[in-house]
């Protein structure tokens, strides 16, 4: 609707009937705990949550029909794991959904380096399965919402993050360089506020069949100072 104050004429609002959806989540074959993610065709300001039990089964009750991206979260904190997959609605039926979240037998742990020996205080990792492009921290988050394979990890500044049960392929390594104390309320409420406006540096990784345990330095500039 245009701002002014002249009438809009010829609106059409379309009432959808509403499904339900039901499913389960496997990692490994195994159904597993997670939290359970439906977006109206991978819309990001419009989802329905509920969590999977023991037994990797949920229901979400009440969906208007239409396509949907589906995504399953494992574990919680600063480490997760999560797999998607798409489905359709249909008003007054309900649709099944099965996610398999990979589960293979190889890590890999990551070191964070800052370009030109620059000092990075903590960074906000994604592996992605395939190959991901994104320059700014919102362009990330929609593609890490919509991805049919991706982690995520916050890196405190000291040691490694390890990415666990991963299979051989091509992957892409995402990373945010923050500056700053992660743990500190003031530093976090400025990360959150524009957390959308951080510089993401990306990089295309092959994790072979062997060894079982691989390592990989992602190589960033420094955060830039927020406004």
């Amino acid at each position: 609707v245009a701002a002014g104050t002249s009438d809009e004429r010829g609106l059409v609002a379309v009432i959808r009937g509403y499904g339900s959806m039901g499913g389960t989540v496997n990692a490994g074959g195994k159904p597993v705990e997670a939290q359970v993610i439906a977006s109206p065709d991978g819309e990001l300001k419009s989802i329905s949550w509920v969590n999977a039990g023991a037994d990797g089964a949920f229901v979400i009750e009440r969906l208007p029909e239409g396509e949907y991206r589906v995504t399953a979260r494992t574990g919680g904190g600063f480490v997760n794991q999560s797999a998607s997959a798409t489905a359709v609605v249909r008003a007054g039926k309900q649709t099944t959904v099965a996610i398999e979240i990979p589960n293979g037998d190889i890590e890999l742990t990551v070191q964070v380096a800052g370009k030109e020996g620059a000092k990075i205080d903590a960074a906000q990792l994604f592996l992605f399965s395939g190959a991901v492009a994104a320059n700014k921290g919102a362009d990330l988050m929609d593609v890490f919402a919509k991805a049919s394979g991706a982690s995520m990890q916050i890196w405190l500044g000291a040691g490694f993050a390890k990415f666990a049960k991963l299979l051989a392929g091509n992957y892409t390594i995402c990373t945010i360089p923050i500056a700053g104390n992660v743990l500190d309320p003031a530093t976090l409420t400025k990360l959150n506020e524009h957390g959308g406006e951080l510089d993401v540096y990306c990089q295309a990784h092959t994790i072979a069949d062997a060894p079982k345990q691989q390592t990989f330095t992602h190589t960033v500039p420094p955060m830039k100072p927020l406004p």
